[in-house]
């Protein structure tokens, strides 16, 4: 229990410190000096004040001693079993932090090395930076992977849009968790895998969330259709588009991927009445051999379909005359 009187305990400690900064080398006093501090202010009073300063500068600086020895150097040699012998080392802490940049570096460059696609190099400059990944070439990635993610970005908005498959479906969300919005994405797309197993083998979802200074309401309306306007835009801008049958690639987009010239999306929680939004930005090209745009429309209030070179109707009608 600590004293009433702080001054006693002061008083010890001074005198404690005074005789191991005789005792102690240069190197060692800021160390001792840290331990004499919690035996002297921190410990009941029959370990601090019982002892005269000299017994316990004593017992302080052989305790320093003992766990100074016991802590392994930087290199060691244990021996293990009969003629084995195993080379331990500990990092000092610069090394640790010198490999603790190694793989963060490591990290960077692999989800570089899986991208894909992106409009950064558009002109005019786009309002938002898209870049597609190949999500399973990312180390580390959490599971289940989707086959591509589009990831979408600017000073407003971030967004995230997750595909199974080449061909897949499924609906876009304005998302409340700003900090794990993806992991909401990625656990959407998973349980609608497993629901719908048995009728579409492999889903997509996206979601975004607004950032920056969002306006109050009702201003709020009219700030969200311009953030999803954008994002469904970014995700258009390195789509591909089929003209008389020949795929067309967006101008200015640096692509290391196969042709892909389709693109699905749905209304869902918080873009339901956004649909007149989407089919704006999807203002594309059916047929033009210059992949100027044109709007494509599938859908109510409720349901926005974007397909960039084809309707998702008309898909819709050609996957089931194939399937007859």
């Amino acid at each position: 229990m600590i004293p009433a009187d702080p001054d006693q305990r002061q008083s010890h400690y001074s005198a404690v410190v005074g005789i191991l900064g005789r005792r102690a080398g240069k190197e060692e006093r800021e160390l001792l000096r840290s331990f004499a501090s919690v035996i002297c202010f921190e410990a009941p009073d029959r370990f601090a004040l019982t002892l005269p300063a000299e017994a316990l500068a004593e017992r302080i600086y052989r305790q320093f001693r003992f766990v100074t020895a016991t802590i392994p150097p930087a290199t060691q040699l244990y021996k293990g079993l009969p003629g084995i012998h195993v080379s331990v080392r500990n990092p000092g802490e610069d090394e640790a932090a010198e490999e603790e940049v190694q793989a963060a570096l490591a990290s960077v460059g692999n989800l570089i090395r899986s991208c894909l696609r992106t409009n950064f190099y558009q002109r005019p400059e786009r309002p938002v930076i898209s870049i597609k990944v190949n999500s399973r070439k990312v180390e580390g990635m959490p599971s289940p992977k989707p086959l591509f993610e589009i990831y979408v970005h600017s000073r407003m908005l971030e967004g995230i849009h997750l595909r199974g498959g080449k061909v897949a479906r499924g609906g876009i969300r304005w998302s409340d968790r700003p900090d794990d919005f993806r992991t909401e994405v990625l656990g959407l797309m998973k349980t609608q895998m497993v629901k719908n197993s048995i009728i579409v083998p492999v889903r997509s979802k996206g979601g975004f969330v607004l950032t920056g200074e969002i306006p109050a309401k009702p201003a709020v309306e009219g700030y969200l259709a311009d953030r999803y306007r954008e994002f469904i835009s970014g995700l258009l801008d390195f789509t591909d588009n089929i003209a008389d049958g020949t795929v067309l690639h967006p101008p200015d987009v640096v692509r290391h991927d196969e042709d892909d010239p389709y693109l699905v999306v749905a209304a869902d929680k918080g873009t339901a009445h956004l649909s007149d939004a989407g089919n704006q930005a999807a203002d594309c090209a059916i047929g033009s051999g210059d992949a100027s745009r044109k709007r494509s429309s599938a859908g109510t209030g409720e349901q926005t379909g974007i397909g960039r070179g084809r309707t998702a109707g008309r898909l819709l009608k050609r996957r089931m005359r194939d399937e007859k």
